[in-house]
């Protein structure tokens, strides 16, 4: 299912709304798509949505998701399918309503690819910050660069080998472990370097491109003491 989750900004609440059931948003105006902004869009591995609640509010967040858990208040967009809208988090349940998503903010998000083990690539978009990147990867950031244009660049968690991750990918000589992403590589009016967003032209060409994980990692025989990986 892909989704994507607004909360409001408590900067704008003045009339704190943030957390107030259906009932009483209705009592002061209705929802305002003015008030929120936009903190995760992704695909999760759920059904509908009461499994994106405990998601959302469990310990276990998808990769990118920077912000407080799902809560009363919050509206989930869930993008295509049958049930596709917009849902106002209740109490109890959700409430289908109307949202405007061009009134929320939403501008200072980075489309990415993010790539777990043993899945395929799938797009996310985060928002453009340390603790959204380091959410992804689970921990502090490292580069690694791999484009030979420099238009992209991965991010992965840079103590991946302490943590004992699960392998993930063959990046030229490099097996990367765990979750990482890859998001794009610009320069700002200063020359400096900084993280923006996937082009429509790359995404489909780094989704082939990291299409295969490592299959699996096998204990040679008992007399020779390493390790061989199959791809």
């Amino acid at each position: 299912m892909k989704i994507r989750v607004f909360q409001i900004d408590c900067r704008k609440d003045k009339e704190n709304l943030s957390f107030a059931v259906y009932e009483e948003t209705l009592k002061h105006g209705g929802i305002n798509p003015a008030l929120y902004r936009q903190i995760y869009g992704g695909t999760v591995n759920c059904s509908n949505l009461e499994d994106v609640f405990r998601k959302c509010s469990s310990g276990q967040k998808p990769p990118g998701y920077y912000g407080r858990s799902l809560s009363v208040s919050d509206v989930v967009q869930i993008i295509d399918g049958r049930q596709a809208g917009f849902y106002f988090c209740d109490s109890a349940g959700f409430k289908p309503v109307d949202f405007d998503i061009f009134q929320t903010y939403h501008n200072k998000m980075l489309k990415i690819l993010v790539i777990e083990c043993g899945k395929k690539p799938y797009i996310a978009e985060i928002q453009n910050c340390l603790k959204a990147e380091q959410s992804v990867v689970g921990g502090l950031i490292e580069p690694v660069y791999f484009d030979p244009t420099d238009k992209a660049l991965i991010f992965c968690d840079e103590e991946f080998l302490l943590k004992d991750y699960a392998p993930n990918r063959l990046i030229g000589q490099i097996l990367i472990h765990g979750t990482f992403m890859i998001v794009g590589n610009g320069v700002n009016k200063n020359g400096e370097n900084i993280e923006v967003s996937l082009t429509d032209e790359q995404i489909p060409e780094f989704t082939e491109q990291f299409s295969h994980p490592v299959v699996s990692l096998q204990e040679a025989p008992q007399e020779e003491n390493n390790l061989s990986i199959t791809l």
